[in-house]
């Protein structure tokens, strides 16, 4: 069924640009949003270029304690200061200590990023409470949907504000894809270009590879993109941004990528279909997190699992150590989950 989606979408790039867009955001019911809606050519080049974007004069960016080290590098490269706020057991985060981080703050960025099907803290960002917060306290809301672009569907533009970063990636986790993000904001990018020719060509050849490999390599499963990445064998993941595609010095996406992304968000009933047979079958029991249905990952009982385990996230700037190793969170795309 991948096959028929990236075919599907190879041929949708053939459309006009905002076609494409369109169709895009029809998906995500995202289209009658107020807020510009951009595209960049992957999730960690949109953290970099927003974090820009949020920077003031001693800003401060308060991330989750356990994420990809991604998030921190893109802060990091931006120049922005980092801080951690605690997430419990399932990923939650903790309200209270958020808020005592941001007191005597003159800048703060506000990074929520739900993880294992976790809530996240969006239903009390959105909140009348949560809002009146953010505006006293002058906070910019960044939200990384990386786990979770659906969610977006979820979100009325009556949600968004004037200091709100919505950032969702598409690199094959809630469905196949050959990277992209989008982001839905009102913090300007000036210096967002469209893709080089020699990244358009790099995208090309990495559709052709998704379809291609699976047809003559039956029964081997392609490795998920950061252990390509990754320089040295680790227990965890973990991500150096130095080498082409994964690295932060790229802008906007190719038609290429929001067409084959659009065309995911049309298969995307296929792969919770998927998903309810994984259940059916008995090959995983979840955490019943908030969200566990439409999250790429998910905490499971590990004793039952038969579907692939995902690696703990690294630390930052520590590649071989973990602040969770031993967290039972395995595969559940609806696809290469075993």
């Amino acid at each position: 069924m991948p096959i028929c989606q990236y075919v599907l979408g190879s041929l949708l790039a053939l459309l006009p640009y905002k076609v494409i867009v369109l169709l895009f955001q029809k998906a995500l019911n995202i289209h009658n949003f107020l807020l510009p809606t951009r595209f960049y050519f992957s999730g960690r080049v949109a953290l970099y270029r927003m974090a820009l974007a949020c920077k003031k004069e001693n800003t401060i960016a308060l991330l989750p304690d356990y994420i990809c080290n991604v998030v921190h590098k893109a802060f990091q490269e931006a120049g922005v200061h980092i801080c951690s706020y605690p997430t419990d057991k399932y990923f939650e985060p903790s309200i209270q200590a958020i808020q005592q981080h941001a007191k005597d703050q003159v800048s703060l960025i506000l990074c929520l990023a739900p993880i294992m099907g976790a809530e996240g803290g969006l239903s009390w960002a959105f909140s009348p409470e949560g809002k009146n917060w953010r505006t006293q306290n002058n906070v910019t809301l960044f939200i990384d949907l990386s786990q979770g672009i659906s969610r977006l569907k979820q979100l009325s533009h009556a949600d968004l504000d004037q200091q709100i970063v919505l950032m969702a990636s598409f690199n094959n986790k809630a469905f196949p894809s050959v990277m992209g993000a989008v982001v839905i904001s009102n913090l300007d990018d000036p210096l967002l270009s469209a893709a080089t020719d020699f990244e358009q060509l790099g995208i090309v050849k990495q559709l052709v590879k998704r379809i291609i490999k699976p047809i003559f390599s039956i029964g081997n499963k392609p490795a998920d993109s950061y252990l390509v990445e990754q320089d040295y064998p680790s227990t965890f993941e973990y991500s150096y941004c130095q080498q082409f595609p994964y690295t932060f010095a790229h802008s906007g996406a190719t038609k290429l990528q929001i067409a084959v992304a659009t065309a995911g968000l049309w298969f995307s009933k296929y792969y919770q279909w998927c998903k309810q047979r994984y259940l059916q079958k008995g090959l995983i029991t979840p955490q019943p997190t908030p969200f566990y249905l439409s999250a790429p990952y998910i905490l499971a009982k590990s004793a039952t699992a038969q579907l692939k385990k995902k690696a703990p996230y690294a630390s930052h700037d520590r590649p071989n150590y973990s602040e969770r190793p031993n967290t039972p969170s395995y595969h559940f795309k609806g696809f290469d989950d075993q």
